[in-house]
């Protein structure tokens, strides 16, 4: 924890969020990618290049987002939709009322069709 070497290695990040749309506020900065200290520290950008944020809905604990990938948009490799979902769901479940997340790309929430 706390490992100024180890890129994997929890730490607390401190962005600015709004008390009224912290769950929106979070998809924008992780859209945004790491900062300049950040990826100079080794972090990287899950692949979002022409990916924007449109909504959320929820029942209960159980969240949806929702993603337009934009045209000219195309997935860098095998790993970038599987890193794409999970930096979606741990950025979410950081929230007490987020339990489980479904990630919706063009309105679709099966991979194969992003």
């Amino acid at each position: 924890i706390n490992s100024t070497t180890n890129v994997f290695s929890l730490r607390k990040v401190c962005r600015t969020l709004s008390p009224g749309t912290p769950r929106k506020d979070s998809m924008i900065e992780l859209l945004a990618g790491p900062t300049t200290t950040e990826t100079s520290m080794g972090y990287m950008k899950p692949d979002t290049e022409k990916l924007q944020f449109m909504s959320f809905s929820n029942s209960g604990t159980n969240w949806n987002v929702y993603f337009q990938k934009l045209p000219g948009h195309g997935w860098n490799g095998t790993l970038s939709i599987p890193r794409f979902v999970k930096a979606v769901t741990l950025t979410l479940k950081q929230f007490s009322n987020v339990n489980t997340v479904t990630v919706f790309v063009n309105g679709s929430s099966n991979p194969n069709n992003w």
